[in-house]
């Protein structure tokens, strides 16, 4: 048997003895002797170990492929949703400190008037 990792071993027996015993039951329903049987199932042997082989080991490296690229299609896209919240971030926090200094001159506005001060500072707009 080739060399399986330990965790696919499980599975290499269970297909390797479903094809195995596929091979059996096909060579005994075609022949009834023995000798017959041994000769089909020589052969058999080998392909049914090839194939598994191939099925358990290819199917394994594409899954690790796949999932390789799928990890790093969402590690990218998580990147992009991170940068897109950190503007929105941004943005929410600009228009907060652009209200905040309105604010803070309509109140020195309204505190100067009400004093009955001259009160010449442009609004926060029309500064830049």
């Amino acid at each position: 048997m080739p060399p399986v990792d330990k965790n696919r071993e499980g599975v290499y027996l269970i297909l390797f003895t479903v094809q195995f015993i596929g091979w059996l039951v096909m060579a005994t329903l075609r022949d009834s002797d023995p000798i017959a049987v041994v000769e089909v199932m020589a052969p058999a042997v080998l392909v049914s170990t090839a194939t598994t082989y191939v099925i358990v080991q290819g199917t394994i490296m594409l899954a690790e492929r796949y999932l390789k690229r799928r990890y790093e299609e969402g590690k990218e896209e998580g990147e992009a949703i991170g940068e897109a919240r950190g503007e929105e971030k941004g943005l929410v926090k600009g228009k907060a400190e652009a209200f905040e200094s309105v604010r803070d001159w309509v109140k020195r506005k309204e505190e100067a008037e009400a004093k009955g001060e001259e009160f010449n500072e442009p609004p926060p707009y029309e500064r830049g």
